[in-house]
């Protein structure tokens, strides 16, 4: 944005001639591959960790410091969140560099006990996770991504990401009978108990009481026959009924990706890249990748928990540090990288356009959250925020600042307060989505890019 007399606004495109764009296409590119295969919170764990390893990382409990006082290592919390380190060799207990973003998205969830029958069908009952509109996930094809706890072990379930799987759907009531469901209002239409999908509608035969639970039981028999599991073995589950489309190219030229998970996907894997490609090696450079930000951040493996002070607790025993870990925190600066709502061009009145977050104009800068008054949201301080504008502008970096809606339209928060609390400084920094928490989300290619230019320059500056 530079300084000039008046902001003004332009495509961040433009800062990339045509002969220009294949370094951008080509991150795109490799995000859409990390995206299909990372749809669910413990496949991004367990991928990225590999991935770490590959790159000299180790578990920090494997950890042995550098003579130099470097060194990268990981930690892995409950396979749903992870935390990468950097030492840094000057100050490695002093101040940390910080980017965090959540690697879980909305969804749906198996419920405890999923099946019934119903209309000589068997169905499984599901339980929305985070904050969705029912309605678009109705008619998606889906799959089922997870574990199941048993009395034997763990059992991985993955069914409906190869080519030749069968998917999951929840049937759409036929145009032709749906009068009185279109005359209820927007959140009325469907009702959150009704997104049950088909599981089966060949009956189990060759048992006395065949009609009683005849669907049901041969759901079951089915998933016994190729996993062990029972009915009861889903009171100990971890089954999340994903899209199943994989990511793809979008609009005449290609600008755009369209897929599932964008949030926060999208940010977790720019600044994941960004953190492996930041070369600076005075301070400490820390990335997090949470759970649960979707339903509040809670529980321990959100950043609401003692997740963060439990690392820095652990990693600075491990190389002796006489620091506290708060005294550590407060010391530090920190990005919330997230999502935010872009100004759709349908449906622009719930936007402020003068303050509106677009499309293709660059990562974006959000000092606070646009619900409630500010409510529930870290506000960044103006000396914070000036900070980050240089990095941007001396890193000649596309950017935007604004907010996701006008006052009164809505809202949402990040992981950004649960950072500040600790008396460190944070700002949201992110990527610009249309369809956010939809089934399938929509981002540009040129946003994707400049986030992770920006990332990077944080980790380096």
């Amino acid at each position: 944005m530079g300084d000039n007399l008046l902001s003004g606004r332009e495509s961040a495109w433009l800062r990339y001639a045509d002969g220009n764009r294949s370094v951008v296409y080509d991150f795109a590119d490799r995000y859409k591959e990390f995206l299909n295969a990372n749809k669910t919170e413990r496949q991004f764990v367990a991928n990225t960790m590999k991935l770490l390893r590959g790159k000299g990382f180790v578990a920090l409990d494997e950890f042995t410091p550098n003579a130099d006082g470097g060194g990268a290592f990981f930690w892995n919390c409950k396979d749903k969140a992870l935390i990468a380190c950097k030492l840094g060799g000057k100050h490695p207990d002093s101040r940390f560099w910080i980017i965090a973003s959540h690697v879980d998205s909305p969804r749906l969830d198996l419920k405890i006990r999923p099946f019934y029958e119903s209309q000589n069908m068997c169905m499984a009952k599901t339980h929305f996770y985070g904050g969705i509109k029912y309605h678009p996930w109705v008619g998606v094809p889906m799959s089922m991504i997870g574990i199941v706890c048993t009395k034997h072990g763990q059992v991985e379930i993955s069914i409906g990401e190869n080519d030749g799987d069968y998917r999951f759907i929840i049937p759409e009531l036929a145009a032709h009978t749906s009068d009185d469901q279109l005359d209820k209002q927007g959140k009325k239409m469907i009702d959150p108990e009704d997104l049950n999908f088909i599981a089966g509608t060949i009956p189990a035969v060759g048992e006395k009481d065949e009609k009683e639970d005849a669907l049901k039981k041969a759901v079951l028999q089915r998933l016994f026959n190729r996993y062990g599991i029972v009915e009861n073995d889903f009171i100990s589950c971890e089954l999340e009924m994903v899209p199943s489309c994989r990511a793809f190219d979008s609009g005449f030229d290609g600008s755009l990706v369209v897929g599932y998970g964008h949030d926060d996907k999208s940010c977790a894997y720019s600044s994941l890249r960004a953190f492996l490609d930041s070369d600076q090696d005075d301070f400490t450079r820390v990335v997090v990748f949470a759970d649960k930000e979707e339903i509040g951040s809670t529980n321990n493996s959100g950043l609401d928990g003692y997740m963060l002070m439990n690392f820095i607790d652990d990693m600075l025993e491990k190389i002796s540090s006489p620091s506290r870990a708060i005294d550590v925190l407060r010391n530090s600066i920190a990005v919330s990288a997230d999502g935010t709502a872009a100004v759709d061009p349908t449906l622009s009145d719930v936007s402020d356009l003068t303050n509106g977050i677009f499309l293709g104009y660059g990562a974006f800068v959000e000092r606070y959250a646009s619900g409630g008054g500010k409510s529930y949201a870290n506000e960044a301080s103006a000396p914070y925020t000036a900070f980050v504008r240089k990095l941007f502008d001396d890193g000649d970096i596309p950017y935007q600042v604004g907010e996701m809606c006008k006052m009164g339209k809505g809202g949402g928060g990040t992981v950004s307060m649960y950072l500040s609390r600790y008396g460190m400084d944070a700002i949201d920094v992110g990527i610009p989505m249309l369809g956010l928490h939809a089934p399938l989300e929509i981002i540009s290619k040129v946003d994707l890019y400049c986030s992770y230019l920006f990332y990077k320059r944080f980790f380096d500056c």
